[in-house]
C-alpha cells in the first residue's frame, strides 16, 4: 500500500515508493499528474473516478475509487483509491491526500468465485439441481438457488428467507426421512465432510412426491 499527496492548483502528485511500485514507475522519475494518472485507467473505468473525484472535491468530502491501472509493461492491475480533501481557510479543498493499494490477486479471487457460482448455476438448471451456500461463520445459508424453489414448489427467492439453515429443509422431506436427514446435516456441518442422503421431498401440489439426493461438499 503507498500514499500520495495531490496538489489541486497545480495538479502536481507526489508519492511514496510503494506508490510507484504499484503504477509500475520509476520511484526516481517524477509522478504523472493528477490527469495523466487518469488516464492511465482503464477507458471503462476513467468516467466514474473522474465524477467521484469532482464530488470529493466539491463537497469536500473522503472519496474511494477502485479501477484498473495500465502499467508502463503493458500489464494491468486492479487499485483501490481512497482519500480525503485537505482543506484552505474559506473550507474549499486545496490538495487531496490518500492511499492506494494493488488488490488485483483479490479482484481475480472473486471474480474466479463469481464464474464459478455462475458455470454452477448453469449446470445446475440444466440437470434440474437446486444447491445452497451454507457459511459456518455465520451458522446460516447465504444462497439458494431457483432451481431449489422449484424442486419443492416455492416461488424464486423466498427459499432463502423461509430456510435459514440447511437442517429446516427437513419439513419438506417426507416423514419417513426426516429424523435421518435432520441428522445427517448436523454431522456434516459440525465435521468438514461431504454429506449424501436419500430422501422423499413433500411437494406443494395435491401432496405430491419427488425423491431428492442432498448432497454437500466443503
Amino acid at each position: 500500500m503507498g500514499h500520495w499527496h495531490a496538489d489541486l492548483a497545480g495538479g502536481a502528485l507526489t508519492g511514496s515508493p510503494q506508490t510507484f511500485s504499484i503504477l509500475g514507475l520509476d520511484p526516481t522519475a517524477a509522478l504523472p499528474d493528477m490527469r495523466e494518472l487518469l488516464n492511465l485507467f482503464h477507458p471503462e473505468d476513467r468516467a466514474q473516478i473522474e465524477q467521484t473525484m469532482r464530488e470529493a472535491v466539491a463537497g469536500p468530502a473522503p472519496f474511494e475509487v477502485d479501477g484498473r491501472i495500465s502499467r508502463p509493461d503493458g500489464s494491468w492491475r486492479s487499485v483501490v483509491c481512497t482519500g480525503q480533501p485537505e482543506t484552505d481557510e474559506r473550507g474549499q479543498a486545496s490538495a487531496l491526500f490518500g492511499v492506494i493499494a494493488d488488490v488485483t490477486e483479490a479482484f481475480d479471487a472473486i471474480r474466479s468465485i463469481q464464474d464459478q457460482n455462475e458455470m454452477l448455476g448453469m449446470a445446475a438448471d440444466l440437470a434440474h439441481l437446486g444447491h445452497w451456500v451454507w457459511s459456518r461463520d455465520l451458522d446460516r445459508l447465504t444462497f439458494c438457488s431457483d432451481e431449489l424453489g422449484r424442486i419443492h414448489e416455492l416461488a424464486p427467492g423466498t427459499v432463502i428467507r423461509q430456510f435459514t439453515h440447511p437442517a429446516l429443509f427437513a419439513v419438506v422431506v417426507g416423514p419417513n426421512d426426516r429424523d435421518r436427514y435432520r441428522t445427517t446435516v448436523t454431522e456434516a456441518l459440525a465435521r468438514p465432510r461431504p454429506m449424501t442422503s436419500n430422501t422423499a421431498s413433500r411437494r406443494a401440489a395435491a401432496g405430491s412426491k419427488t425423491f431428492a439426493r442432498p448432497a454437500s461438499q466443503y
